[in-house]
């Protein structure tokens, strides 16, 4: 899975990319769990992705637009931790835009390791009352 950084520097992964790079720091640890959520939400029609973007916005990939996070709804959040290091926490989102109403979903660590990008859009989301085990 490769990450694209664009211009807003909003970072998007898509779902249905081959894996190249590891999404994980840690030597033991393997991206396939989040491969595999990315193409469960696929398959279910979550087809569009998100991006995060400084002070609690995502980036939309359907409607190209950046919005407030809070502005997004959030409809399920699976939860995955590292192979050897359980702290190693990531989050895959899946979010229906505000704007456009496009499905799509979003990468974002959280926990002791989580970017402050990343947890800013937790919060404005509401994400951590709503996470559940992938």
């Amino acid at each position: 899975m490769q990450p694209t950084e664009k211009s807003d520097g909003s970072v998007v992964v898509n779902a249905v990319q081959p894996t190249d790079r590891s999404l994980c720091t840690e030597p033991n640890c393997s991206d396939s769990s989040i491969v595999r959520e990315l193409n469960d939400l696929a398959k279910e029609g979550v087809t569009d992705s998100f991006g995060v973007v400084p002070k609690a916005r995502l980036r939309c990939e359907h409607c190209k637009l950046v919005h407030p996070a809070s502005m997004m709804t959030l409809l399920e959040v699976r939860r995955l931790e590292g192979k050897s290091d359980p702290s190693e926490m990531a989050a895959v989102l899946s979010l229906r835009c505000g704007h456009c109403q496009g499905e799509g979903s979003c990468v974002v660590g959280f926990g002791p390791m989580a970017s402050a990008e990343d947890q800013d859009v937790m919060l404005a989301l509401g994400a951590d009352e709503r996470t559940t085990e992938g």
